[in-house]
């Protein structure tokens, strides 16, 4: 069970209050359960973008360095748990990096092969050659520069070296700009996903557009045979 803070609980009576006044009773119980129960309820919507043609429009802006790399110390001195950084690069997961002088301001992940995208419930099995790109971060105060379209071209281009299966993504639907840096790059949609957790039970949704066939899962634990992102 979640811990309330005074803060906590605040915002929480300011949120019932509304939802009571509004007669919103399933508002009320969303509020209820996101407050005393973290995890216990969440819904998402999301689209499947799969690489079509990778666009060479990128600028490269200074005074930026772009590379690939394992330094696990720059990646937690950004922010990053070393913990989940150790086992993505053990896992084989790739990751390029943007550097002002020698500290990390953005960085973006790859990782080959089927996986698991926990928050939203998304299995995706395919095969070895399949990719994944994912873990898209750049400081608030470096962010509308560039630094996440030119990661995601040469995170792109170095697993397209390796790869005879798709390049996926996912990318929430809230997510205006990454949206839109995507289908620049050459990324189109594929698959909406929507999904909802309640009580710690995930249902998850997804629209094929090639095929029309609506896939359905009900489930609480992930699979124990796929990567977990």
């Amino acid at each position: 069970m979640g811990k309330l803070t005074f803060m906590g609980s605040l915002a929480f009576m300011q949120r019932a209050t509304k939802h009571i006044l509004d007669g919103n009773i399933k508002g009320l119980i969303r509020a209820g359960l996101r407050t005393i129960a973290p995890g216990a309820y969440r819904r998402g919507r999301a689209y499947i973008y799969e690489l079509e043609r990778l666009s060479d429009g990128v600028v490269f802006p200074e005074p930026y360095e772009f590379r690939r790399t394992n330094d696990i110390n720059a990646m937690v001195d950004f922010g990053l748990e070393k913990r989940i950084c150790e086992k993505r690069l053990k896992a084989g997961d790739l990751c390029f990096a943007g550097y002002k002088g020698d500290k990390i301001v953005s960085v973006i992940w790859g990782h080959k092969g089927s996986y698991y995208v926990r928050g939203i419930g998304y299995w995706h099995r395919g095969s070895r050659d399949d990719s994944y790109v994912f873990g898209a971060i750049t400081q608030p105060e470096e962010r509308q520069k560039g630094l996440f379209k030119v990661l995601l071209y040469l995170i792109s281009k170095e697993l397209l070296k390796s790869t005879s299966g798709n390049i996926t993504a996912l990318v929430e639907t809230k997510n205006t700009i990454s949206l839109k840096t995507f289908r620049n790059m050459g990324y189109g949609e594929v698959r909406v996903i929507e999904h909802t957790t309640l009580l710690w039970i995930k249902k998850t949704i997804v629209l094929h557009h090639d095929t029309k066939n609506v896939q359905r899962r009900i489930f609480m634990f992930p699979p124990s045979d796929l990567y977990v992102i």
